[in-house]
């Protein structure tokens, strides 16, 4: 059974719509309206359901980290959210009001230093997506992987950004 990221339902309760894509295709636009009185209603149903079933039968074990045998997965050194802050957004974005979350992949060699960034999921802006590239390239510092030996070695990073505009 999959698993969410904590601050999905608070993005949720926050949103006033979603759209689903397809390469960039607009699948589908849904209004949320009601979505924040429901969360808490929700969560409350999802502690019940836990607590009454505290083994999932449908988990396979496919969330579990992949750790791709590693003894220690690469890890951030300091604070993840000082890498792109409100500073940094982009005046052609805010002009346009652009907001989204981009997913990205980092490449990290055996010293902890960024090699590369790919975006894995668009924020909807190739503005934002190269921006929240370059700023994390350059501001990232890493605690590089390291193998069964302990040897440091070179690894990736996943994770994502959220630009929202600030009021």
């Amino acid at each position: 059974m999959g698993r969410y990221e904590p601050e999905l339902l608070d993005d949720l309760a926050a949103s006033d719509g979603i759209r689903i894509e397809r390469d960039d295709t607009l699948v589908a636009s849904l209004k949320l309206t009601g979505t924040a009185k429901a969360i808490p209603v929700l969560q409350a149903c999802a502690h019940r359901v836990a607590k009454a079933n505290p083994i999932d039968p449908f988990d396979d074990g496919s969330d579990a980290p992949n750790t791709g045998g590693l003894a220690k997965p690469v890890s951030a050194r300091g604070s993840a959210g000082a890498w792109v802050t409100d500073d940094d957004y982009p005046a052609a974005a805010l002009r346009a009001e652009q907001e989204g979350t981009v997913g990205f992949k980092l490449d990290v060699d055996a010293a902890g230093a960024v090699l590369n960034c790919a975006i894995t999921t668009s924020s909807g802006s190739a503005l934002l997506d190269v921006t929240a590239c370059s700023l994390i390239k350059r501001r990232a510092r890493f605690n590089p992987a390291q193998n069964a030996a302990g040897v440091k070695i070179a690894g990736t990073f996943e994770s994502r950004f959220t630009w929202r505009i600030p009021r």
